[in-house]
């Protein structure tokens, strides 16, 4: 789809790794709603959203019928996609969503 991708083992990597200066910058984050063993997305978008108010972040989750999926703007997430989910699914929702 023409993206570079950055990739991190749970919420603590991401946060991390979304403080330092990237080249090019990071336009985007979809997160894992929960992570065994680790930081979530549920957790993780509170730091986020505090470094990051107006970046478009993703929760993704197979476990449609969590809140946070169904309403994810009012857990801080600018949309949600269900899992599994198909390239175009995911390549519609980041156009929508990355200026």
């Amino acid at each position: 789809m023409g993206y570079s991708v950055l990739e991190t083992k749970n919420g603590e990597e991401a946060i991390k790794m979304l403080g330092e200066n990237t080249d090019p910058p990071v336009d985007a984050a979809i997160f894992d709603l929960t992570i065994q063993g680790g930081m979530g997305g549920k957790d993780a978008i509170i730091q986020v959203r505090k470094q990051f108010p107006d970046m478009p972040v993703i929760v993704s989750s197979g476990y449609s019928e969590d809140p946070v999926m169904a309403h994810p703007q009012q857990y801080g997430f600018t949309d949600s996609l269900s899992k599994p989910f198909r390239k175009h699914e995911l390549a519609d929702l980041l156009t929508r969503h990355i200026k």
